[in-house]
Order: structure tokens, then C-alpha cells, then sequence
């Protein structure tokens, strides 16, 4: 089983690896993303799973030129996906709701509240993040 969210998480970030895009403008949510994030968990509805990833440090970078950085240690954690990196990113409204875009064709809702991010892939049966303002 946990080869198999392996394998799809590699996919989708593999997927994001291989693709740019620029941060045309920056709005509110676009400004209010700028900072370090820590991943706190993930979610996997289509497999009813979540996966904690608090004790482990991995931080989510979203500079103000549009570039995300992702890195930590991940070696301790037999199942991650390896989406530790560097990938371009924009914020864009659709159809009336913030999405990130990362890369040129990787499209996640976004929500932002108090200190709080979540990005999520789950209409598409993927995987929900869930990250917390780094300080």
C-alpha cells in the first residue's frame, strides 16, 4: 500500500518538476502564501489515509518572485514521494476560487487562514497538505 501512494505522489510531483510557469502579479493571496511553511500533514481521501508529517522538518518556501522551494529531512520517512525541490509558482483565479499553480499544468486549490495552508488535489482523488506559517 504504501508503495503505491509512493509511486502517485511521485507522479504528481514529478509531474510539477517538469513544468514552469512565472507569478504574474501578486494579489492579497499571493502576498499572504511569501514565507516558510512547515508541513503538518497529508491526506488521502480515495485511500481514507492520513500521514503525519509534524515531527519531521519540511518547509515549504513561496518567495516574492514566484519560485517555491521545498526541502527537509526525509530520510527517516520510508513512504515519502520526494518532492524536495525548486518549482515555479503563480496564484490565479478560476472560476471564482484562488488556485496555485506549480509549474505550467499543476493546478491545487488554496486556502489561506490564520497561519494556516492548505492545498489540496483531492477533486481529482489526490492528496490534501495541510502546512502551518513558520515563524
Amino acid at each position: 500500500m504504501n508503495k503505491v501512494i509512493s509511486c502517485i505522489l511521485c507522479t504528481v510531483l514529478l509531474a510539477m518538476c517538469f513544468s514552469s510557469c512565472s507569478n504574474k502579479g501578486n494579489d492579497e493571496a499571493s502576498e499572504s502564501i511569501i514565507g516558510v511553511w512547515r508541513l503538518d500533514k497529508v491526506t488521502v481521501p480515495m485511500m481514507g489515509k492520513t500521514y503525519d508529517y509534524a515531527q519531521y522538518s519540511i518547509l515549504y518556501t513561496f518567495d516574492t518572485e514566484g519560485i517555491l522551494t521545498v526541502f527537509g529531512e526525509t530520510g527517516k520517512i520510508e513512504w515519502y514521494g520526494g518532492h524536495l525541490g525548486v518549482y515555479t509558482y503563480a496564484i490565479i483565479e478560476k472560476e471564482n476560487e484562488k488556485v496555485l499553480k506549480i509549474g505550467e499544468f499543476s493546478e491545487f486549490s488554496l486556502g489561506i487562514t490564520s497561519g494556516k495552508l492548505v492545498i489540496s488535489d483531492a477533486p481529482l482523488d489526490g492528496f490534501i497538505y495541510y502546512l502551518t506559517k513558520n515563524n
